[in-house]
Parts: structure tokens; C-alpha cells; sequence
């Protein structure tokens, strides 16, 4: 009965929340690690090519120490709602970082330094290759450790609330409304008549352009001599919109008006 009640009590994480908070953790990891890319580009070409693993390890070890070491959760964590349990000891806190960062950064700089590579780095590779496989597995079963640092140090989630198994369907509402907008847009836009709307626009933009244009040539019939070499106009044009004389484009570009 006692252990019935206290797997009654014990609180399940959903397995894709789970998943969530380890996505979120490496695309902020990627993220932060973009601008850090971004930032070196005004030094000197390559300065950094040869150190990209070691940036990447400090930059790790600086997320986990203002995320784990002072609030006991990842960044991803924190943006689901979740958090490490309770049995975060001393030790455990030395051998996370070891763990998760340590040895993926020798593994990558292993593979960077581009060393032949023994039968017994080979069985090390396949052999945790099968154990993360495995442990998905499991972890898709039982609904606990996604990681297999979390499985070795013993490490749950559990939510930094009290948790809601209640769905919420404002996100899909959302969808569907935009879904709902973009079928009646695909009815809508073949049937407008957009020749009749683009002639409407021109009339309206080019008007002021055709009324000018009507008033220049009224003027040309009654004045028919340029104003600056007073002779016949050879393409008429307006010295300026509030001045009404005309003048030969040639005179008015020679004398700068």
C-alpha cells in the first residue's frame, strides 16, 4: 500500500516536455555561440577556426553555472516550467559538467584533430552511440532521464509548479483561424479584377502628371519662343513649377536651372 501511495504522489513529466526543455538548451547553446562567431569576425580572418571547441566549452560551463548552480534548472528548463529535483548534491554538481560538457568537448577535439583512429576509439564510439539509443528508448517507456547524464547521476524533472495536465487549445485556435484567413484568401484574390484596380491607381497617381502636362502644352501654343534664347522651343519645358515660362531643355540645362 505504502509504495502504491508513493507512486501515486510521485509527479510524471510528460516525455514531450521532457524532450522540449533538451531542444531548447542546445538551440540556446548554438545561438549564444552564433554571436560569439558573429563578434570575431572583425578580428583577424580564422583567428578562431582552431579554437571553436574551446569557446564552446567555456560557454557551456558559464550557462551552467548561472543556470544549475544558482537555480537548481537549465535555461530550457526554465522555459517549460521544469526543474532538477532535490538530490543535486556536491558531487553531483562536479560531475554534471564532466559529463554533459567534458567529454563531448574531447570527443569533438578528438575528431577535429583528425588523428587515425584506433579499433578501441572505435568500440568507445559505437558503444555509446548503442547506450543513447538504448537510453531513448527507455526513457520513451519509462518517462524519466532523457539524457544519459541524467540516468548515471540520477537526475529527475519535476515541475516548478504545481502541474497542470490540462490542455490548452489557444495555440490551436490561433491555427486554425490563420488556416481559415488563407482558404478564403485563395476563394477571394482569383476573382478580383485586378486590371480595373491597377488603371483606377494610375489615374489617381499620373492625374496631377496629365493636368500639368495639358496646361504646358496650352502654354506652347501661345508662347512658342524659349524665354533665355528666344527662339522657337525645341522640347518645351518649365523652368520651375511656380515660374510658367517655357524654355529649350538644352538652354535649361546649360544654364543650371
Amino acid at each position: 500500500m505504502k509504495q502504491n501511495d508513493e507512486i501515486k504522489k510521485e509527479i510524471i513529466v510528460p516525455r514531450i516536455t521532457q524532450i522540449d526543455a533538451n531542444y531548447f538548451d542546445n538551440e540556446i547553446n548554438k545561438i549564444l555561440f552564433n554571436q560569439i562567431l558573429e563578434v570575431s569576425k572583425f578580428l583577424k580572418p580564422g583567428a578562431l577556426n582552431n579554437f571553436k571547441s574551446e569557446l564552446n566549452f567555456i560557454l557551456n560551463l558559464v550557462i551552467y553555472k548561472y543556470s544549475i548552480l544558482q537555480k537548481n534548472s537549465t535555461f530550457g528548463q526554465d522555459l517549460v516550467g521544469l526543474k532538477y529535483n532535490d538530490s543535486f548534491k556536491r558531487t553531483k554538481l562536479y560531475l554534471y559538467p564532466i559529463l554533459k560538457y567534458f567529454f563531448p568537448y574531447l570527443k569533438k577535439k578528438y575528431e577535429e584533430n583528425g588523428t587515425r583512429v584506433n579499433n578501441n576509439v572505435m568500440l568507445l564510439k559505437n558503444i555509446l552511440k548503442i547506450s543513447q539509443f538504448l537510453n531513448l528508448l527507455v526513457f520513451l517507456v519509462q518517462g524519466k532521464y532523457p539524457t544519459i547524464s541524467d540516468r548515471l547521476l540520477n537526475l529527475k524533472y519535476v515541475p516548478t509548479k504545481k502541474y497542470n495536465r490540462s490542455v490548452g487549445y489557444h495555440f490551436m485556435t490561433r491555427q486554425l483561424v490563420w488556416f481559415s484567413i488563407l482558404e478564403l484568401l485563395k476563394l477571394i484574390l482569383p476573382l478580383v479584377n485586378y486590371s480595373k484596380i491597377k488603371s483606377k491607381i494610375s489615374t489617381l497617381v499620373f492625374s496631377k502628371f496629365y493636368t500639368k502636362r495639358i496646361k504646358i502644352h496650352t502654354k506652347y501654343k501661345n508662347s512658342s519662343k524659349c524665354v533665355i534664347c528666344k527662339d522657337y522651343l525645341i522640347l518645351p519645358c518649365t523652368i520651375s513649377e511656380k515660374c510658367s515660362h517655357l524654355a529649350c531643355y538644352y538652354c535649361l540645362k546649360v544654364n543650371n536651372f
